[in-house]
């Protein structure tokens, strides 16, 4: 299934859209579900990621800062 609003795949059984968050009518088909695995893929992925390691470095930033005023 694709989502409506971006035209992104949006794995069976999902109730939003993972690149947008456009809510999504979800389908009977379950075939396609891999349960206990993450369902972001390629550029959500990447997304994902990228927002991790920022967090990390902000936080690093923020030690390193606090560290150096005592």
């Amino acid at each position: 299934m694709t989502c409506p609003r971006c035209g992104a795949e949006v794995p069976g059984g999902a109730k939003f859209c993972v690149m947008c968050g456009f809510k999504v009518e979800p389908s009977t088909d379950t075939a396609g579900i891999a349960y206990g695995t993450s369902t972001l893929t390629g550029s959500g992925l990447v997304v994902s990621l990228a927002t991790a390691a920022i967090a990390a470095g902000i936080v690093t930033g923020i030690v390193v800062l606090a560290e150096s005023f005592v």
